[in-house]
């Protein structure tokens, strides 16, 4: 029989950094992800022929959090696709809502008769 551990204080559920935010008068993301990639890519291509050195003389480097940079500013630009540029009353997502809701049954519907 196979025991289970019950799950420690540390692996215990945190509330998201993005659940914490304020949501209230957030500035509209008005810049140009991919254009941020590249640049980080650019800059990630010149720090790579001198990282040995620069690794060697930080104390603490933290190269997880430099190289997932290309990932997250990918993230932004998915993110940044699927959110209005205008800020929206609780009126006008309702109303989005309503008119997108037959296209999203019918995909529901589609989805159904291929299974």
């Amino acid at each position: 029989m196979r025991r289970t551990r019950r799950p420690t204080r540390r692996l215990a559920p945190r509330p998201a950094l993005a659940e914490r935010a304020p949501a209230a008068d957030l500035p509209v993301f008005t810049g140009q992800p991919l254009l941020m990639r590249a640049n980080v890519r650019a800059a990630l291509d010149a720090l790579e022929p001198h990282l040995p050195a620069a690794v060697s003389a930080l104390r603490e480097p933290r190269l997880k959090e430099v190289f997932e940079l290309p990932a997250l500013v990918m993230a932004l630009d998915f993110s940044a696709a699927r959110v209005p540029v205008a800020t929206l009353s609780a009126g006008e997502i309702d109303r989005m809502l309503a008119e997108g809701a037959p296209w999203r049954e019918a995909g529901r519907d589609r989805g159904r008769m291929t299974r």
